[in-house]
């Protein structure tokens, strides 16, 4: 069946056994809902290539057990993350500015709106980075203010994390296995530092690893929620 005949049978039956109302509701959601992959209007604007879903198998990771911790690709949009970095409050030219994870580079091109010291993507898919720099050669605004911008093709844990004031961006990179060595290495950097870190977490589950965050030391500055689930995000530092 075709995806358009597919979707017409799906209503077909919604409308006999929810009835119209029910049938009218659903409908409006599905319209209105959110979809990150089919959003190219960033990537229009700036001829960039930031949407799109990668699957696991995509990410060119080589490694089984790396493989086993990792999480497939999909973008932030561009309004939730401008909200997210405009909330920090904070001297951004006192800043380093690291995204743990950052795929196509979409939020390091995000954040260059920002005069942070230094813009910083790590990310251990090979062929995410590649993209990513392609984009940030690409990219250009007459919004930007700050044009330090790298990309670091690694093992995030094994990122060197420096005593110096920075934000950590992750938007759910990895698994918890991964995401406990992680914290745990910022923790150990910056705790009884005169140094600051702000760290800033994106996931729709985020309530279920605040545990691990408060077993660290780590304290919650916000917690922000949508009515959309998937983008909510809370505001650590220690």
């Amino acid at each position: 069946m075709s995806t358009i005949g597919h979707k017409v049978e799906r209503i077909r039956v919604s409308l006999s056994s929810l009835g119209p109302v029910e049938t009218v509701k659903a409908l409006m959601v599905n319209a209105l809902s959110y979809n990150p992959a089919k959003d190219r209007s960033f990537d229009r604007r700036f001829k960039t290539v930031t949407s799109s879903i990668v699957p696991l198998d995509g990410l060119g990771i080589t490694d089984r057990e790396k493989t086993k911790s990792a999480v497939y690709y999909i973008s932030s949009p561009v309004r939730f993350e401008r909200y997210l970095l405009g909330s920090l409050n904070i001297d951004y030219s006192q800043f380093d500015f690291v995204d743990i994870g950052s795929g196509k580079g979409r939020v390091l091109m995000i954040a260059s709106d920002w005069p942070f010291r230094s813009i910083t993507g790590v990310e251990i898919s090979k062929p995410l980075c590649v993209v990513a720099e392609k984009n940030l050669q690409i990219y250009s605004s007459r919004t930007q203010r700050c044009r330090n911008i790298s990309v670091r093709c690694m093992d995030a844990t094994q990122f060197p994390i420096e005593q110096k004031n920075a934000v950590y961006h992750f938007y759910h990179p990895f698994q918890a296995d991964l995401l406990k060595p992680m914290l745990e290495k910022i923790a150990t950097t910056f705790r009884g530092s005169d140094t600051k870190v702000y760290l800033a977490y994106i996931w729709m589950q985020l309530p279920e690893i605040f545990p691990l965050f408060e077993s660290l030391g780590f304290k919650r500055l916000q917690h922000v929620e949508t009515l959309n689930r998937r983008y909510q995000y809370a505001i650590f530092t220690i």
